[in-house]
């Protein structure tokens, strides 16, 4: 999605991140490929694979499902896609 981004705002004689900044996720290798490189946050596949089966375990035994929503903290990694005034409080991510 985001390598679609960039290839739309090129179009729109927008750069990146003069312009616009642009944050992935998920942390793919071509992230680290692109022009500029694409800051992005990691998703914590363990600590999700972890939840749900804990959620799941629950709902086996009866128990009563957990909350309806559900929190993990995605660390950001940055890159060259966001200017330092663009990157929000860490502690909001």
């Amino acid at each position: 999605m985001a390598l679609g981004c960039y290839d739309a705002l090129k179009e729109r004689g927008l750069r990146v991140p003069e312009d616009i900044a642009v944050i992935g996720f998920d942390n793919r290798e071509i992230s680290e490929s692109m022009h500029p490189p694409l800051s992005t946050l990691v998703l914590p596949h363990y600590e999700m694979g972890e939840i749900a089966f804990e959620l799941l375990l629950d709902n086996a035994n009866g128990r009563q499902a957990g909350p309806g929503h559900i929190k993990v903290e995605c660390p950001l990694v940055e890159r060259n896609s966001v200017t330092a005034p663009a990157i929000l409080d860490r502690k909001a991510l």
